[in-house]
């Protein structure tokens, strides 16, 4: 049985192709987000990818913006709504979204009640 501290969390992972991505819309305010993600400003950069996504961008910038914003609320703790963001981008970053599907359900599940 895990306690909460034998769980460690995972670092945030910038997307592998985000050095080449270049956002056709919102490009100033997607690569501010970007840089306030590099510089550990999460909560300006949280604020900054919200203030796109209600503006509902294109889809490709969508889903983009939805993994970060699962980043992000991962790295402040708040799972559930990580695990949501997490869900929405799914089928485009797989790969990337695995470790922390798996890390929230290690963290989650076992404070559920049976």
């Amino acid at each position: 049985n895990k306690s909460k501290k034998d769980i460690i969390p995972l670092e945030f992972h910038i997307l592998n192709d985000e050095e080449l991505f270049e956002p056709k819309d919102y490009k100033i305010e997607y690569n501010r987000a970007i840089m306030l993600i590099k510089n550990k400003d999460y909560d300006n950069a949280l604020k900054t990818l919200e203030d796109i996504l209600v503006e509902n961008p294109p889809d490709y910038l969508k889903v983009r913006i939805s993994y970060y914003l699962a980043s992000i609320y991962y790295i402040k703790e708040d799972y559930y709504k990580s695990y949501i963001y997490y869900i929405f981008c799914f089928r485009d970053f797989r790969k990337e979204i695995l470790p922390y599907i798996n890390s929230i359900s290690n963290i989650i599940f076992p404070k559920l009640e049976r």
